[in-house]
């Protein structure tokens, strides 16, 4: 079995969590068009590709890949929080200072952190099948690799 984490046609692959600085918030579910507007704007000028997303409340995880050569997640992450911040007339606060982003090492890697992202919405105990949480791209996928566009 190959170990390699895909990344054709694509560079360097991870596994990013954002969150907001009130873990308790719902604001990313209530505003969620706002939010898939301000990724889908960003994509569209800074491209990446989306191997698994879930949206929870107060946070978010992710499996990205970036084009070859494209190391810069800070750049687009910058731009979904503000982008979606302004839409939403939010403080400034809203979001947690940092977030974290780690290269995947590997296929058991990259299958362990897509599993995670679908199934953190069971784990904590907001559906009783990751296919069933409206706000994961395990929802609406029909394949388990997709475009965010």
């Amino acid at each position: 079995m190959n170990n390699q984490v895909p990344q054709y046609p694509f560079g360097p692959t991870c596994f990013v969590t954002i969150a907001l600085a009130d873990p308790d918030s719902h604001l990313l579910l209530n505003e969620f068009d706002r939010l898939r507007a301000a990724v889908r704007l960003t994509w569209r000028e800074q491209p990446f590709f989306a191997h698994a997303w879930v949206v929870l409340p107060g946070r978010m995880h992710c499996v990205w890949s970036l084009p070859p050569g494209d190391v810069a997640l800070a750049p687009r992450w910058g731009d979904i929080k503000q982008r979606f911040q302004r839409s939403t007339g939010t403080a400034p606060d809203l979001w947690q200072p940092g977030w974290t982003a780690r290269r995947l090492d590997g296929m058991a890697d990259f299958a362990e952190c897509v599993r995670y992202c679908w199934f953190a919405p069971v784990h904590m105990g907001k559906a009783s099948n990751p296919e069933d949480w409206a706000y994961s791209s395990l929802y609406d996928a029909e394949k388990p690799v997709r475009q965010v566009a």
